[in-house]
């Protein structure tokens, strides 16, 4: 009966998706409306009694639903927006919440039956915010990016500073007496439990680094392992009593880093794309499991009218402690960096989308059958978090209207502007070609061709118009300028590291390089001569390479590390030379479309920067070149194999996708191929 549930509420899953996606209605907050009506028809039509077999319970959140949910956002989160926004993140996730437990606590336990304590309990718990309907509605409205982080790594966080809160107080009503000691014990307890989880995290991570290694880009093995590893860090923190949210979050950030580094762009976008199924999967059980539940409980339930009052001011008194939470604390914190304050939109979407879910119930169904008042504080925590999903999540996106953080920003318009026009140009080409071919009448194809000029023409126009929006503020403009030519410098990269022409060390030197750059750019200290970082030049490698130096004083080994330095410089040069030569090219080309007739300045000045630092690399090829010529004519060769070995890749890739060979012929000429040329670049 609970494999027949399941099926059939996967199958309203799907078809209530499809629905609500052309109902233009929050998919999440639609499947809580869904559970509540299938909830009432499971307990009043017969064909439907299996699903009153599926209810929600602590188990069945945290270990089945939690990992994955918390896996997935943090393998996508960008880590150096969120490490630039850690400080008001992390004081909304601990301080916040717990002084949005206190409130709650004070207040509740003065207006309704709960004792302070229990209503303490009851703050601490319904106090973490979940708004998974937010974040989605985010992805399509096209937020600012630094709102998405603060709203989403406040909810990554905070989830284990109320598990830790939770079991504190509960640790205090089970003593029956409020004693500094123990106080002082659940403090010392909580740091050992994070820091815990985060150790937890950090291995696992490790171990699927090593898998990475050896699963030789096999993206079956890979995203298997990744599951494993998301779920094994929940359970072994748990078996070992430290945060298994933290161990998760922990993991989740260390193998995206991973994924984004070690990983082939193939393999990449299927685990990107499995951990969006598994996401849907729990995200969908869990919001229609939430209505079901409460439908099943308000039928069970045997609490009177007198328990709505209590219901009414956890609902209350709910939004008002998340008001005070952060209307106090921002403004605290904008005048603690005073650089780039949050704004009072944000705090207004911030107090608005704190939504409570998955962790908030699992804690109230965690309460022991016989603790006192547990159904009232069971019937409250699903109040609370019904009303805030379905308030939050179908009001979101007026709010965000009315707030005017809807409308991409310009850069974010800029890039879409930049894609519809390649791609309309690239379409209008395929055009041209097939005017060449015998089966193909060319009055059909030339209306078509004109069709696609006009759409070329309107693009290029909306793109110049976005340009031209930026005129009259040469600030943003030259910004959008330095951050366009990054974005193809780090795409060039990406590239080369995708082709395995570049080392993992040479990639990640010029990803940090490209990531200083970008952070002086975002931050107004625009360098228009600002230099790439030099390789092995980090504190980390100098003392690695000294240690190195120290215990292996031979002479062949210091030779050996000459020379494998020597190799890593040329390697650095030689991209550098490759992607900002191409980088000035495209900023030239774009500075064309534009303006034709004059090269606007904040253009000239970036691509004068880019040849500059292409020319100094090319110095540096030359001088490498004069000191050690063997060991440049060797990379020469090694990069030339490698080109070579990439193209007989893809042209295998190709015969195979037409039909002109067979995968299991294109899979044995691949093996011979990688065993000639290994795809595994290595220094």
């Amino acid at each position: 009966m609970t494999q027949i549930g399941i099926l059939a509420l996967l199958l309203v899953a799907c078809f209530a998706t499809i629905a609500l996606k052309r109902l233009k209605f929050p998919y999440t907050v639609g499947l809580v409306i869904v559970g509540l009506i299938v909830g009432w028809l499971a307990q009043n039509v017969e064909t439907l009694q299996p699903l009153q077999h599926l209810t929600l319970s602590p188990n069945l959140i945290l270990f089945v639903f939690v990992p994955p949910l918390i896996f997935e956002s943090a393998q996508n989160i960008d880590c150096r927006l969120l490490s630039r926004n850690l400080f008001p993140v992390a004081v909304l996730a601990a301080p916040g919440l717990w002084l949005s437990t206190a409130v709650i606590g004070i207040l509740l336990g003065w207006l309704t039956p709960l004792t302070f304590l229990q209503a303490f309990l009851f703050g601490a718990m319904i106090s973490a915010t979940d708004p998974v309907a937010v974040i989605a509605l985010f992805k399509e409205c096209g937020v600012p990016k630094r709102l998405n982080i603060l709203v989403e790594g406040e909810s990554l966080f905070n989830d284990a500073t109320a598990i830790v809160t939770f079991n504190i107080i509960l640790t205090v009503i089970a003593a029956g007496t409020l004693e500094t000691n123990t106080l002082s014990q659940g403090l010392v307890k909580a740091v050992v439990v994070l820091l815990g989880g985060i150790v937890v995290g950090i291995v696992l991570a490790a171990v699927m680094g090593y898998f990475v290694t050896f699963a030789n880009n096999n993206p079956f093995i890979q995203s298997t392992v990744s599951a494993v590893v998301a779920y094994a860090a929940f359970i072994i923190a748990d078996l070992l009593s430290v945060s298994g949210v933290i161990a998760v979050l922990t993991a989740g950030i260390i193998v995206g880093w991973l994924n984004a580094n070690r990983v082939p762009v193939e393999v990449r976008q299927f685990m990107h794309e499995f951990w969006e199924y598994a996401a849907f999967i729990a995200n969908s059980l869990i919001f229609l499991l939430v209505g079901l539940s409460t439908a099943q409980f308000i039928a069970q339930s045997s609490l009177g009218i007198s328990s709505f009052g209590a219901i009414f001011w956890a609902i209350a008194i709910s939004l008002l402690a998340r008001a005070v939470a952060v209307y106090t604390l921002v403004p605290l914190i904008n005048w603690i960096q005073k650089s780039d304050p949050i704004d009072l939109r944000y705090q207004t979407v911030s107090f608005w989308g704190g939504l409570r879910g998955a962790v908030a119930l699992a804690l109230a169904l965690s309460l022991a059958v016989d603790f006192p008042n547990r159904e009232l504080m069971t019937m409250m925590t699903l109040a609370v978090a019904l009303f805030t999903i379905i308030s939050g999540g179908t009001t979101m996106a007026s709010l965000l209207h009315g707030l005017n953080l809807d409308r991409p920003t310009v850069l974010d318009r800029l890039a879409k502007a930049e894609a519809l026009v390649a791609a309309k140009q690239e379409g209008l080409q395929q055009l041209v070609d097939l005017k060449t071919m015998p089966m193909f009448d060319l009055e059909a194809i030339a209306s078509l061709q004109q069709e696609y000029q006009q759409q070329v023409k309107e693009t290029e126009m909306s793109l110049a118009n976005l340009w031209s929006e930026l005129s009259p503020h040469p600030q943003q403009l030259q910004q959008a300028v330095w951050l366009q030519a990054i974005s193809l410098e780090k795409q060039g990269y990406q590239e080369l590291y995708d082709q395995k022409l570049i080392s993992e060390i040479t990639f990640d030197q010029l990803k940090l390089s490209l990531n200083l750059k970008q952070d002086d750019i975002l931050a107004e200290r625009i360098l228009p001569n600002h230099q790439l970082a030099n390789p092995l030049t980090t504190s980390w490698e100098k003392m690695t390479d000294k240690f190195l130096r120290l215990v292996t004083p031979h002479p062949e080994f210091q030779v050996h590390q000459q020379e494998h330095e020597l190799k890593l410089r040329y390697e650095y040069n030689a991209a550098v030379v490759y992607v900002c030569d191409r980088v000035a090219q495209e900023v030239s080309y774009l500075a064309k479309e534009i303006s034709p007739n004059t090269e606007p300045a904040f253009f000239a000045e970036c691509i004068e920067s880019y040849r500059g630092l292409a020319g100094m690399a090319c110095k540096q090829l030359a001088a490498e070149m004069d000191i050690a010529p063997q060991i440049a004519i060797s990379v020469q060769q090694k990069i030339a194999r490698r080109v070579a070995a990439v193209s007989e890749a893809e042209t295998l890739t190709k015969l195979a996708a037409e039909g002109v060979v067979s995968n299991s012929v294109a899979s044995k000429v691949r093996d011979r191929l990688e065993a000639e040329t290994p795809l595994q670049f290595s220094s």
